[in-house]
Order: structure tokens, then C-alpha cells, then sequence
């Protein structure tokens, strides 16, 4: 018979039933009951502790707000975050580009400079931007340097610079750059080559770093060499085509940083661009776990048909001999290990090419796959992972049904592609040469600034003044009613062509430019003879001088030459003067030139100004491993009409001659649509495509069918601009535990609730506008003060115009002395001038004129001062 045990510790128990317990067991009932007791509280104390433990680590979470740092830098990479959760914006600040060649290194134009054993032209079959590029090709009979000079530029001994090229070699050629240094036309300064360019019909960029010591100008040489890379050497059909030139002096920090880069590294942090180029619409996209789109985004055929989202049906028809495709080409980075699976029905396989950045060259190719799932790595080099579906060439219907692409060896269960984005649309600036002084993003209330610190300015002749000086072979013009500069030299200007104009407070020559010591809000720029076609005896008038900041230079009709006053006066197309045929006209224009490109001026503020800024979206992380994308040159939903084309029975947005879908073009050439919006909803039925003879040279257009086309409703596109801007770093946090999790929630809501409340406060100032009493300047004063006649005052209606009211007196009438300044988001953004009334102490009130500038300074620039009056002509408020 068992001794009997206690149910939870098992102690032991004295049976007193039986006959043999007839004495107490101290060891039995006593000692080993105790240890048991002893065991069992030892246990309870360990979970106790680790009890604890735990409530420590999860009262430290919930009381203590953790964040993780980040910095997404720009182009595709792979970032892995601890916990999905929202990325915080903390740091996005300016950068400047302004290319010293401006437009000569776009190979459109050649340059007239010596080719030595060489030809160059300009080649319309291949081009790395644009529509062509420069051909140099060896020549003679001799082993001799076969090269071409291709710009000369004016450098700062003890700058330093920076020049990066691409340039395509034929099978028996490599090319490369050289700068040397130019003294008295004579060789000085040498300076170090580039690397070489050896892949054969394809673009290789290439760079060069150079820090002049004594020499002002550089030249700029490009080489062919034969494919052994010799650059001394008897010509056999050498030839190289060359791209997209650039050369920008940057700060000593940057110089020394070009040492551990790649020539492709350089080439995406310095990309090309003509005129003065500011990180233009920033954005960071953060990929999916399922990297694919949905099959409406993949390029299709005519027997492509999407039954649903992510499912596809290709149908082959009888006879047909060749196999079926629909392929979409995804960004990859090098070296990532990525999964594809797919569900199929028939005999359809999968198919994956690797491809370089420009999409043009395979760099391996995975062949057809009757399998539902892959594993692949990314090779060197690879920009973009382009997956087929493909039907094999027998008639029947093939089906593929939720493809998955995510990084890893391991597939994962199928989810929909659910991207998330951060974008802006603004222009953000730094000093160019030394990056000092950025323009800065922020967040305040949920809704993003900019600290603006710099300004810049397309100068078209709209705030020109009459103040014109002369030197000998160039004149001097004067804007007027800019916000005043940080200094006199605190500025960068280009020309129409691109070209860098010199920074000279003397203004002793043509190409000069300054801000007055005397005036920092007026800006003066030496235009020479050669451009302008004013002779040194004549003086423009100020519409002749907008005439020319308009693209249009003056001359003598028949010869040509400057008009110095006398003979027939006549304007022709600056862009066009050499050919004698261009348009020429005999009455003062006033409208742009085809493709002009106007003066461009940025200068630093005196005093920095905040203004918000357009956003969308909301970036948020994902736990794990995903790819985050950052450029810049997003466009965020712009207006656009599509065409409907009931021939074809597709309605169209920005597409080529063929098929035609004319008056749909966007307003600036496309790299890659992102989103079409129907009444402000995305419209997922809209096809994405690629083609020759896009709208302004574009690369993508998209169409639907008119059964899904709604002519009625408003639509708009998200897309990515084709031409290139600086990219800067996304800096931020996100949230590492609950407590971080919850404040940020919290953040939201608030941020939120500030937003709605804010737009209801402007709906309601919009419903009842206010006028509001500005601070006169200048010693003017109210008319009266019994309340007969309104003081100064003025507001902005629900439909954003502003109005002028009251009457002032015994101030200063003239242009540089304003009544008063108007605030942010009342001003114009032009110079306007209104006419209104004045007394001048007769018998009639006189005529008088008001003028508002951009920077908000009201003037009354004629007139007189016993009484003015203010009520003018509403005016649109646009900045």
C-alpha cells in the first residue's frame, strides 16, 4: 500500500490507518519535507525573478521612448528595420550644381576647337541624353595621339573641380578625358587623365579630378585610344562617341572624397545638368516586400489580357511560331539574394535578365524556368531585374497568378505591393563651390517648411529697370525690387547657353555680374555687343532690354552688325543668329523664342525666409529587410487631359506620334509614370509603356481603353522627371519600442487635429475676409483719422485675389522707398503696376501709378503725395 502524498508538493503523509506507523520519522516527515518545500520556493523565486525582469524591460518600453537613426542615401539600397513603423524626417537640406560647361558638353552643338589625327561630328544614332552625342573618330596614316579638344573654361588656381563624362568606344577602341591647363595659350598644369572607357558600344562613365596651381583656363581633351589603351598609334577605324560632359568645382572635402569612388559612384553624385541645378522634388520610395506591381504595370502584348490585378491570362493563337511575352523591369542592387514565385496553369514558363543601368546591355540571363519558384543574385552592375512571363509558341491559354518578388533565399506567402513614399515639391539650394549655408526642410504640425535661404531667379526682363551704362563693347542693365542679397558677390548667374558669368564688383567687361554694395535689392549684369546687337552709341530702351532677355539680339537689317541708331532696326533669334535664313522681325517683340532658356540668377538672402511647402504621403519602414529608393525630379499630380482616340479605341496621356493622342503631353519629359489619378482617386486601369517618339523625348507614355475613359472627370499623373538633379541624404528616426510607437500615434492624431483645424480657419477667413492695417514706411500716414476716409489696409478674398483700400499721405513717391510690405502669401509673383489717383493741389486729382513686387514692397512710383489713393484692381496672390 502506497504512504500517502499531499496533492501539490507531494509531502509526505503518516498513514495512521495502518498498524506499522507506530512511530514519528523525523527524516520522512520532517526533513524531506522541508526540502521539497525548500525546492518548490526556489522555483517560485526564479519565476518571480524573471516575472520581474520582464515587467522592467516592458515598463522601460512603455515608459521610455526609443528611436533608431537612419540615413537613406541616394539611389536603391537595402535598409532592414528592426520594427515596422513611421520614418520622421529630421534632416533634408540644399545642394547646387551649376556646370562650368553649361550646354557645350550636351553633344548637340561641336565646338570650335582644334581635332588633332581626328574628326568630330555630331552622330543622331545614339545618345546618352537627348537626342544625339559627339563622334570622334581617328584619322591619318601616322602613329601619332588622336584626340579632339572639346571645351576651354576659366579656372581658380587652388580650386578644385571635378569633370565626369560618359562615352561609348567601338570594338576597336577605348576613349577617355584629359584637362590640362591653358597659360598664354600655351600647355601649363597638367593635369591627371580619366579612366579609361573599354566597354565596347556602350556608355562607361568616366571622371577626372583636377586642382589647377598656376593656370586660368583648362582645356578639356577628349582621347581615342586603340584597344589595347594606347594612346600613341597607327588609326584602324578607332572611334568613340561621347555624352553628357560636366565639369563642377566643388569644395576640398568633396575633392578628396572623389579618391575612394567609382566612376559610377561619381557619375550619380555629380550627374549632368545645365544651368544652375538644385535638388529639384526630393522623394525616398520605400519598396514592398512584394517588389512587383500589379500585371497592369507590366509591359504587355496584344494577347495580354489582366483578369484581375495579379493574374494574367496570354493567349497564343493557332499558328503562331515564336513565344509570348510580358516582362517587367524592376530595380535591383548588386549582390542581393532575391526570391520569385508564381502560380501557373500550362506549359507558361518564367524567364529573368539582369540588366545595367540603362537597361540596354544583359548582364546575365537566367533563360526559361518551368519551375513556380527561383532564387537569384543580382550580378555587378546590375540596375534592374526585368522578369517574363512567357507563353510558349503553341496555341492555347497560359495563366499567372500572384507573382511575388522579395528579398531573400526564402519565399514568402504572396502579398499585394504595397509601397510607401515621401516626396516634395520644392527646390532646395547651397552655396555651389562649398555646399555652406543649405536651405533646410522640417516638420512643424505635421505639415513641412522650408528655411530658404537662397533665391533663385529666372531672369526674363519682367523686373528690369531704365538704368543702363556703357563700356566699351558691352552695356551695363539693372533689375530692380529683388529681396535684398546676402552680399554683393553672394550670387551665381548663367546665361541663355549655359555659360557661367564672372562674379566682378568693377563690372569692367561683358559676362559680368554683381549685387551693389550700395543697394543689395538691385542686381546688374554687363551684356556684350556680340549678344546683345546694341552698338556702343545706342542705348535700349527698357522694353528692347526685355526684348533681349527674351532671346532676341538687335541689329542693322541686311549686315547684321549692332544698331548704334541709325538704319533699319530689326531683332532676330539669338539661337539662330548664324543662320542668315532664322527669323527676323522688324517690330519690338514681346514673347520668348522657341526653346529659350532665360538668364538664371541665385543669390543668398540677407535674411532667411520660412514658407511651407507641398508634400505627400507618409514614408513608413517595414520590419525586415526592403529596398528604399531616393532621387529627386518626382512631379506630384500634375493636370493633364487625355485624348481620346476612338480609331483606336484608347484614350491616351503624353504618347507618340503613333499610336496618337495629340494636346496629352506632359509639361516636362518623363522618366517613369508612377500613378494616374481620376477626380483625385489613383486609376489603376491606365497601361504604363515605352517608345520611340514620346511627347518632348520622354520615355514612357500611358493609355486605357475608352470603355474604362471617364472625359468628364479630372485627371492627373505622378511621374519622374527624365532630366537629373543632385540628390542629398533623407536623415531621420523611427520608432524602436511601444513607448516610441505610441507617441508617434499620438503625434499623428494631433498633427491631424492642428491640420483640419487650420483648414477650417482659412475656410472660414476665406468665407469672411478680414482687412488687415500694414505698418507704413517711408513717412507716409493715414488721410485722416476721424474716420471719414479708410486707412491703408488691404485683404485676400475665398478666391485668392488681393484688394487695396484707403488714403494715405506725405510720404516718398518714387521706386525705391515702399508705402508698405506685404506678407507671405499676398504677394504677386511678378512685378505688377496699377493705376489710381493722386493730388498734386489743382483743381483735378492726377493720374498715379502703384507698383507691388515679388518681394511684397507696394511703391507708389508716380504721383504725388497730398493725398494718394490705394484703391487699385484686384491681383492675384501667388507666393
Amino acid at each position: 500500500m502506497s504512504e500517502p502524498k499531499t496533492p501539490n508538493l507531494a509531502l509526505n503523509q503518516i498513514d495512521r490507518s495502518s498498524p506499522a506507523t507506530t512511530y514519528f520519522d523525523l527524516d520522512r516527515y520532517l526533513d524531506q519535507n522541508w526540502g521539497k518545500v525548500d525546492d518548490f520556493a526556489g522555483e517560485i523565486k526564479e519565476q518571480v525573478d524573471e516575472v520581474t525582469t520582464k515587467a522592467e524591460g516592458l515598463k522601460e518600453r512603455l515608459d521610455t521612448e526609443q528611436r533608431k537613426s537612419v540615413t537613406l542615401k541616394p539611389g536603391l539600397q537595402v535598409i532592414e528595420a528592426e520594427r515596422a513603423s513611421a520614418f520622421r524626417l529630421e534632416g533634408l537640406k540644399g545642394r547646387t550644381l551649376v556646370n562650368l560647361l553649361g550646354r557645350a558638353g550636351n553633344g548637340e552643338k561641336l565646338p570650335e576647337l582644334p581635332s588633332i589625327a581626328s574628326t568630330l561630328a555630331i552622330d543622331s544614332t545614339t545618345s546618352d541624353l537627348g537626342g544625339t552625342s559627339f563622334k570622334a573618330t581617328a584619322s591619318g596614316t601616322a602613329s601619332v595621339e588622336h584626340y579632339t579638344e572639346m571645351a576651354v573654361l576659366d579656372v581658380t588656381p587652388g580650386a578644385c573641380y571635378v569633370l565626369v563624362a560618359v562615352i561609348k568606344p567601338n570594338d576597336k577602341a577605348n576613349g577617355r578625358m584629359m584637362v590640362y591647363g591653358a597659360l598664354n595659350d600655351a600647355p601649363n598644369d597638367f593635369f591627371p587623365v580619366s579612366n579609361l572607357a573599354v566597354a565596347t558600344n556602350q556608355y562607361t562613365p568616366v571622371f577626372l579630378r583636377f586642382n589647377p596651381t598656376t593656370a586660368p583656363k583648362a582645356v578639356v581633351r577628349l582621347q581615342i585610344l586603340n584597344s589595347g589603351g594606347d594612346a600613341i598609334y597607327k588609326q584602324d577605324g578607332q572611334s568613340v562617341n561621347c555624352d553628357s560632359i560636366r565639369v563642377y568645382q566643388i569644395s576640398p572635402a568633396e575633392y578628396n572624397a572623389l579618391g575612394s569612388m567609382t566612376a559610377e559612384q561619381v557619375a550619380a553624385k555629380y550627374p549632368y545638368t545645365e544651368y544652375i541645378a538644385g535638388v529639384t522634388n526630393p522623394y525616398v520610395i520605400r519598396y514592398g516586400t512584394n517588389l512587383l506591381p500589379p500585371f497592369y504595370e507590366w509591359g504587355g502584348i496584344s494577347s495580354f489580357k489582366a483578369s484581375k490585378p495579379y493574374e494574367i491570362s496570354i493567349t497564343v493563337a493557332s499558328g503562331v511560331s515564336s513565344n509570348t511575352t510580358t516582362a517587367y523591369a524592376q530595380p535591383t542592387v548588386p549582390g542581393t539574394v532575391y526570391t520569385f514565385t508564381c502560380e501557373r496553369s500550362g506549359a507558361g514558363m518564367l524567364g529573368f535578365d539582369f540588366l545595367n543601368a540603362t537597361k540596354d546591355k544583359v548582364l546575365l540571363s537566367t533563360g526559361f524556368i518551368d519551375a513556380d519558384t527561383a532564387t537569384l543574385t543580382a550580378p555587378e552592375g546590375a540596375a534592374y531585374m526585368r522578369a517574363w512571363a512567357v507563353a510558349p509558341p503553341t496555341a492555347g491559354t497560359y495563366t499567372f497568378t500572384n507573382p511575388m518578388l522579395n528579398i531573400g533565399s526564402e519565399p514568402l506567402p504572396f502579398m499585394p505591393d504595397q509601397d510607401s513614399m515621401l516626396a516634395f515639391q520644392t527646390e532646395l539650394h547651397a552655396n555651389p563651390t562649398t555646399g555652406a549655408n543649405p536651405d533646410t526642410v522640417f516638420e512643424r504640425d505635421g505639415q513641412y517648411f522650408k528655411l530658404t535661404k537662397w533665391k533663385k531667379i529666372v531672369l526674363d526682363g519682367k523686373l528690369i529697370s531704365d538704368r543702363v551704362s556703357s563700356g566699351t563693347g558691352y552695356k551695363i542693365v539693372c533689375y530692380k525690387g529683388f529681396e535684398p542679397a546676402a552680399n554683393y558677390d553672394a550670387l551665381f548667374v548663367t546665361k541663355y547657353n549655359g555659360a557661367v558669368l564672372s562674379k566682378n564688383g568693377n563690372m569692367d567687361t561683358s559676362d559680368n555680374a554683381f549685387f551693389p554694395s550700395a543697394d543689395l535689392s538691385e542686381f546688374w549684369v554687363s551684356i556684350s555687343s556680340a549678344d546683345s546687337g546694341w552698338g556702343d552709341l545706342y542705348t535700349p530702351t527698357v522694353d528692347e532690354i526685355k526684348a533681349y532677355f527674351m532671346g532676341w539680339r538687335m541689329a542693322n537689317n541686311g549686315d547684321w552688325s549692332p544698331y548704334n541708331g541709325t538704319g533699319n532696326k530689326v531683332w532676330k533669334n539669338i539661337l539662330r543668329y548664324q543662320d542668315l535664313g532664322g527669323e527676323t522681325v522688324d517690330v519690338l517683340p514681346t514673347a520668348n523664342v522657341p526653346n529659350w532658356t532665360p538668364y538664371q540668377l541665385l543669390y543668398q538672402l540677407t535674411t532667411p525666409t520660412v514658407e511651407p511647402i507641398t508634400s505627400e504621403s507618409q514614408l513608413t519602414l517595414i520590419e525586415g529587410k526592403t529596398q528604399v529608393e531616393v532621387g529627386t525630379g518626382i512631379v506630384l499630380r500634375e493636370s493633364v487631359k487625355p485624348y481620346a482616340n476612338s480609331s483606336i479605341g484608347q484614350a491616351g496621356i503624353n504618347a507618340p506620334s503613333s499610336p496618337n493622342y495629340p494636346g496629352s503631353g506632359l509639361k516636362t519629359k518623363v522618366s517613369k509614370l508612377l500613378k494616374v489619378y481620376r477626380d483625385g482617386r489613383v486609376d489603376n486601369g491606365w497601361s504604363f509603356k515605352s517608345g520611340a517618339g514620346i511627347t518632348g523625348g520622354g520615355l514612357e507614355y500611358a493609355d486605357i481603353g475608352l470603355s474604362q475613359y471617364d472625359p468628364s472627370a479630372a485627371y492627373s499623373v505622378t511621374y519622374l522627371m527624365l532630366d537629373k538633379y543632385p540628390a542629398v541624404d533623407f536623415s531621420g528616426t523611427y520608432a524602436e519600442n511601444e513607448k516610441a510607437l505610441l507617441l508617434d500615434a499620438v503625434r499623428t492624431l494631433q498633427d491631424n487635429t492642428t491640420r483640419i483645424s487650420v483648414l477650417e480657419s482659412k475656410k472660414a477667413e476665406k468665407d469672411s475676409p478680414t482687412w488687415i492695417t500694414p505698418t507704413l514706411l517711408n513717412g507716409w500716414v493715414p488721410y485722416s483719422t476721424d474716420g471719414i476716409y479708410p486707412a491703408a489696409r488691404f485683404l485676400k478674398d475665398s478666391m485668392g485675389f488681393v484688394h487695396f483700400d484707403g488714403l494715405i499721405k506725405d510720404g516718398v513717391v518714387g521706386t525705391n522707398s515702399p508705402v508698405f510690405r506685404l506678407p507671405t502669401g499676398f504677394r504677386p509673383k511678378m512685378s505688377i503696376t496699377c493705376v489710381t489717383v493722386s493730388y498734386d493741389g489743382g483743381s483735378e486729382e492726377v493720374p498715379s501709378r502703384i507698383r507691388i513686387h515679388p518681394s511684397g514692397d507696394v511703391f507708389c512710383v508716380a504721383g504725388s503725395n497730398l493725398y494718394f489713393s490705394l484703391v487699385i484692381p484686384p491681383f492675384p496672390a501667388e507666393q
